[in-house]
């Protein structure tokens, strides 16, 4: 799907990361993020890191830490696709349907901020593709401080379903 041969370049890359020790010495791990085509969502993460730990070691011999998983929001290209393609609405609905209380303490915005290359602070890495700022007077990495952002109010919207979906995103 990236292009040609990038699957072969991606193997040569995790067995020379595990020649250096990652996925192997527990100081230095080696995370896997499965990013779908489509419209998927996650249901069980722990069947498919098995399936990949499997198939990986198996085929490659290759070893890795943890496999995350990255439902896909429906902006940007996806976003495109999924509105030309009329799904867009029934999308929504199903990540709506399947909102999950139990992975919302673990979604990027509550620990993670994201920088721009000017010092725009954003709540996660979608919100900076969205131009969604952080909600503070002091919006760059300049001038902001962390009384800024303790219990901070979280900027949200509808791409955001598609971080507490089913499994969640990683």
């Amino acid at each position: 799907m990236r292009g040609v041969g990038v699957f072969e370049d991606s193997i040569k890359v995790l067995k020379t990361l595990n020649s250096l020790g990652y996925g192997k010495n527990p100081d230095l791990n080696l995370n896997l993020v499965y990013n779908p085509s489509g419209a998927m969502i996650p249901q069980s993460l722990e069947e498919l890191e098995d399936v990949y730990r499997t198939k990986l070691l198996d085929e490659y011999k290759i070893v890795f830490n943890n496999l995350f998983f990255i439902t896909n929001s429906p902006i940007g290209n996806f976003g495109k696709w999924i509105d030309k393609s009329n799904n867009l609405n029934r999308y929504m609905k199903r990540l709506y349907n399947s909102y999950n209380p139990f992975v919302i303490n673990d979604v990027m915005c509550r620990n993670t901020l994201s920088v721009d290359y000017d010092g725009k602070v954003y709540d996660c890495d979608f919100n900076l593709s969205l131009k969604m700022g952080v909600k503070s007077s002091n919006k760059t990495i300049f001038d902001i401080s962390k009384y800024d952002l303790e219990d901070r109010e979280i900027v949200t919207a509808n791409h955001c379903y598609s971080w507490t979906a089913g499994s969640g995103s990683s």
